[in-house]
């Protein structure tokens, strides 16, 4: 795997993954809703199987709803059942709330 980008998404929906060696980071900026939900997954399903360790940065959230909750989950799950390394960096104010609250479910 060699050192590149890869964007999904545009506008204020952003899913970024920058790899590096058997590493790749996802950044998540804006809100995590239905359509940077999907492309998280997206993002996830594309290098779940080559890199040893997947980080997600999830300082950028502006916001979440039930659908960025659950896909937050169904990654963590892939993670596990492809013996990937899952870890998050950060966490932005809006998305700890969101998670502490049970809102976005």
């Amino acid at each position: 795997m060699d050192d590149r980008i890869v964007e999904e998404g545009t506008g204020m929906r952003r899913v970024t993954a920058r790899e590096e060696s058997d590493r790749v980071t996802i950044e998540v900026d804006g809100e995590l809703d239905t359509v940077a939900s999907h492309d998280l997954r997206a993002a996830m399903v594309r290098f779940a199987d080559q890199a040893r360790t997947l980080t997600f940065d999830l300082t950028r959230v502006a916001g979440v709803d039930a659908d960025g909750v659950r896909a937050l989950e169904w990654c963590s799950r892939l993670a596990v059942e492809r013996r990937t390394v899952l870890r998050w960096s950060g966490c932005s104010g809006p998305l700890l709330d969101a998670l502490r609250s049970g809102e976005g479910r």
